[in-house]
């Protein structure tokens, strides 16, 4: 009984292994990643603000956005009309 147990945790612990891997690449594929960089930047021009930057976070909101992922950080980091 306890071999099974130790086997059936095991299979369970691949199970959620493979359940995060499938996660990921649901979120590659995501459709927000296709957009250009125009559109996106577009988007995050209307996110930000003037007045209401520091309303909602003591981080300014282009700093916000970079921490998404590195494409938005790349986007971001090279896009001075944001700040």
């Amino acid at each position: 009984v306890s071999e099974l147990l130790a086997l059936l945790d095991k299979l369970i612990q691949e199970l959620d292994e493979r359940k995060e891997k499938i996660a990921r690449a649901k979120n590659l594929l995501s459709p927000i990643r296709r957009l250009p960089a125009e559109m996106l930047t577009e988007i995050f021009m209307n996110y930000i603000e003037p007045d209401a930057q520091r309303l909602y976070n003591a981080l300014p909101r282009p700093l916000l956005l970079s921490q998404i992922c590195a494409q938005w950080r790349n986007l971001v980091q090279f896009t001075p009309c944001l700040w």
